[in-house]
C-alpha cells in the first residue's frame, strides 16, 4: 500500500512542478514562439525588418515612449505618458481600444500566453531582422 501512496505523492509533486514550469515560461514567454505569432497575427500592419507598413515600426519598442515616432498616431496615443514596458504591452495587445479609445489599432490577442510570447519577441527587435514568416509558411 505504502508503494501506491508513494506514487501518488511523486505524481503530485512532478504534476506541481510541471504547473509551475509552465506557469513561469507564459509570464516570460516564448520569444520563437512570438516570432511565429507575429508573422501570423501582426504582419498585416506592422513589420520587423524596418520597413514601412500600416502600422508603426516595432524595432526598438520595448522601453520607447508610447507615440514617440514618425508615424501618425491617434491623439490619445500621442497624448500618453507611458513606455512600452510588458505591463502596457500586454493590456494594449489584451484590448486596445479600451486602454486607448481612439486607437487605430483594431486587433487584439485576448490569449495571455499568446500575448507574453508576442511581448517576448517584440522584446528581441532591438534592429531590423528578416521577416518574421507565419508557421504555415504563408507569405
Amino acid at each position: 500500500m505504502d508503494i501506491y501512496k508513494n506514487g501518488y505523492r511523486r505524481a503530485l509533486f512532478a504534476a506541481a512542478l510541471f504547473t509551475a514550469t509552465a506557469g513561469a515560461q507564459a509570464e516570460d514567454g516564448d520569444a520563437a514562439r512570438g516570432r511565429a505569432l507575429f508573422g501570423i497575427q501582426c504582419t498585416l500592419c506592422h513589420t520587423d525588418d524596418g520597413e514601412k507598413a500600416l502600422g508603426p515600426n516595432l524595432i526598438g519598442i520595448f522601453g520607447r515612449r508610447v507615440g514617440s515616432t514618425t508615424f501618425n498616431y491617434s491623439p490619445g496615443l500621442k497624448a500618453s505618458r507611458w513606455k512600452w514596458d510588458d505591463h502596457y504591452l500586454d493590456r494594449f495587445l489584451q484590448n486596445s481600444a479600451a486602454m486607448v479609445p481612439d486607437t487605430t489599432m483594431p486587433f487584439s490577442v485576448p490569449d495571455r500566453t499568446e500575448r507574453a510570447d508576442i511581448i517576448a519577441y517584440l522584446k528581441t527587435l532591438t534592429r531590423a531582422v528578416a521577416p518574421a514568416r507565419s508557421v504555415s509558411g504563408d507569405k
